[in-house]
C-alpha cells in the first residue's frame, strides 16, 4: 500500500489505527499468517484500544513503499 493510501484511510476512519509491519507485502495473510492472526485476534478480543498503532504522519525510515514489495525477475523487471 502506498503511504498516501494509508493516510487516506486514516482520514476516512479517524478512530482507526495504522499497524505498520516492516517487510510486509500486500498479502500479509499469506506471507505472514501468524502475524496477521495475532493482530486480528488482539483486535477482536479488545478492539483497537490495545493495538500498537503507528502515529507518525511521515513514513517510517525503513518504509520502502508499495512498489518495493513487488517481485522482480532476474532482469530486475517487475512481475505479477
Amino acid at each position: 500500500m502506498s503511504w498516501e493510501s494509508a493516510e487516506d484511510y486514516r482520514r476516512v476512519f479517524p478512530n482507526s489505527k495504522l499497524v505498520y509491519l516492516p517487510e510486509a507485502g500486500h498479502n500479509l495473510y499469506q506471507e505472514q499468517p501468524d502475524v496477521m492472526m495475532g493482530i486480528l485476534r488482539e483486535f477482536l478480543e479488545s478492539g483497537t484500544g490495545k493495538l500498537q498503532g503507528y502515529e507518525g504522519r511521515v513514513p517510517p525510515e525503513d518504509y520502502q513503499g508499495a512498489r518495493a514489495a513487488r517481485k522482480k525477475n532476474e532482469h530486475g523487471h517487475e512481475i505479477g
